[in-house]
């Protein structure tokens, strides 16, 4: 009765199960997932709910977006980019602008090139859309680093997109210059468009910002870049996310008329939301400093307390407000993460959900430095309790 296109299995694992049986039991839990900013307690700026602004009885269903919603994002967002208001659109999500490009670019069985390690949300999405998902892998050594023959192999006749996390979520790492060059050659010799997901570009760990694809001059393939309040301004609750098509006006004159057609479909950005714009970049981007400190203070505290642990090697990473920790073969990390909830009310993800090719866990570094602390305490006592 039921689409092919939905997971085979949508029961909770054992570690869901084990988490809803504490939240029941109303336990203290240490959650090293929290990925949302507004529960870090972070300062964030009140607006003025007085201001007429606030709400507007006003409606312009533009598919695209709002006019002085796409000038404000291609001014504040990368300023130095001088970019083209005209080359964006807006979604309600950066999983909504997934949906709606696979759309654009794919028929049903068509196939998409997804990166692996990484979060496995663009999967489902791709399998919503009935496209189908190969992967090509990373290889971590002081870093992360493109295995090209995974690439190559994995295309076929049927392959249409490219997708790119830039910097890659979990592990933290950016595109080189050299690689990225080398992926725009590849899709244009096989004709595929190319997402690069920048969600997460802004939160460098060192203040430097390697290139990103905007940096790319007049591609010859289909090229979007895309972005959203949710990492930006650190504000998941106000639903708003776009792309930007960087590529030869040739592509773009194409693509423009087709995905428009497409975003008529939905409208499904808040009009409030894009006539806020201005306001909430001027107000909340001052959070984006209060992020990139708590992740960089928690990044310090999670190195030095396993800085002499044989069991734990915390990895390089240059961007995202993750941390990743591979642990010894032998150990199982499923298992030893249901077990540090069980024990030690820690919360934490393994690294199987982001297909790491080694046992691993993930870490969020949002939480609030004094209880990142303590959920590191609990977890440097129970891997000495193993």
């Amino acid at each position: 009765m039921y689409s092919s296109r939905l997971p085979i299995c949508l029961e909770k694992d054992k570690i869901q199960e084990i988490l809803a049986q504490k939240r029941r039991n109303q336990e203290q839990i240490f959650d090293l997932t929290s990925s949302n900013p507004t529960k870090a307690n972070f300062n964030y700026p009140l607006f003025n709910a007085a201001e007429p602004s606030c709400f507007n009885l006003e409606y312009l269903p533009e598919p695209q977006g709002y006019s002085s919603a796409l000038e404000t994002i291609s001014q504040a967002w990368r300023p130095e980019k001088n970019l083209n208001p005209t080359q964006f659109f807006l979604t309600s999500s950066t999983s909504e602008a997934y949906s709606i490009l696979f759309k654009l670019f794919c028929n049903g069985g068509d196939e998409v090139l997804l990166p692996s390690p990484s979060y496995p949300l663009i999967e489902y999405l791709a399998q919503s859309e009935a496209v189908v998902s190969r992967k090509y892998y990373y290889v971590e050594a002081e870093g992360w680093f493109i295995d090209r023959k995974s690439l190559v192999d994995s295309i076929t006749k049927r392959t249409k997109v490219l997708v790119i996390v830039n910097p890659n979520n979990p592990t933290g790492h950016y595109t080189c210059p050299e690689q990225m060059a080398d992926l725009i050659q590849i899709a244009q010799s096989n004709n595929l468009a190319i997402i690069s997901d920048e969600v997460f570009y802004e939160y460098s760990r060192d203040g430097v910002y390697p290139q990103s694809f905007l940096d790319v001059s007049n591609s010859k393939v289909p090229l979007v870049i895309l972005g959203g309040l949710s990492k930006w301004l650190g504000l998941p609750q106000a639903k708003l996310s776009w792309g930007y098509f960087h590529c030869h006006q040739d592509l773009i004159r194409e693509a423009m008329p087709r995905l428009s057609w497409l975003l008529d479909l939905y409208l499904s950005v808040s009009f409030d939301v894009q006539i806020n714009i201005e306001s909430m970049a001027r107000v909340f981007h001052p959070v984006q400093d209060q992020i990139r400190g708590r992740v960089l203070k928690n990044e310090r505290a999670l190195i030095e307390a396993f800085k002499n642990d044989p069991k734990v090697r915390v990895l390089m990473s240059e961007g995202g407000w993750n941390a990743v920790l591979a642990l010894p073969q032998a150990i199982e990390s499923d298992q030893w993460a249901c077990d540090l909830l069980l024990k030690k009310n820690v919360y934490l993800y393994s690294g199987h959900l982001f297909e790491m090719p080694f046992q691993s866990f993930v870490v969020s570094l949002l939480m609030e430095p004094s209880q990142f602390a303590r959920s590191i305490k609990l977890m440097t006592e129970f891997l000495k309790e193993i």
